[in-house]
């Protein structure tokens, strides 16, 4: 038991030193590239937005059909809804990152539970998908 309580202390002190970590310059570095991505992402929408006025103003003009222009929204509709699918994941991924929930510091939280363990139960067993540790 002692020995487990050792272990989930170690834990917790690389929890400390994460959050160390997460005081230097990579973690607003990676939100930067994210925001850069948001960027870039809101400047293909409104690129095909101007795409799809065109091809409006392109069926009005009868310079295509109705099927063509029909074949044209359908198309730009759907990298839109791409670029904004991943904005979203963007904008999620920043708030993961300002609150530290990324996947190396949730497990993390998992361990804390357990920090002062008096006795073994089956709530202080770790399933890994194939493995069971104690």
């Amino acid at each position: 038991m002692v020995a487990l309580n050792v272990h989930i202390r170690s834990i917790l002190d690389i929890e400390r030193i994460l959050t160390y970590i997460d005081t230097l310059p990579y973690k607003q570095e990676e939100i930067l590239k994210l925001d850069a991505q948001i960027v870039k992402a809101q400047e293909e929408i409104e690129k095909i937005q101007k795409y799809k006025l065109t091809s409006y103003e392109h069926f009005v003009d009868k310079v295509i059909t109705k099927e063509e222009y029909r074949n044209h929204v359908s198309r730009y509709n759907a990298k839109i809804q791409k670029a904004e699918k991943l904005i979203l994941k963007r904008k999620q991924e920043i708030e993961d990152i300002i609150n530290n929930k990324t996947p190396t510091n949730l497990w993390i939280e998992n361990f804390k539970q357990y920090q002062t363990l008096s006795s073994l139960h089956e709530s202080s067993c770790v399933i890994d998908g194939r493995n069971i540790c104690i």
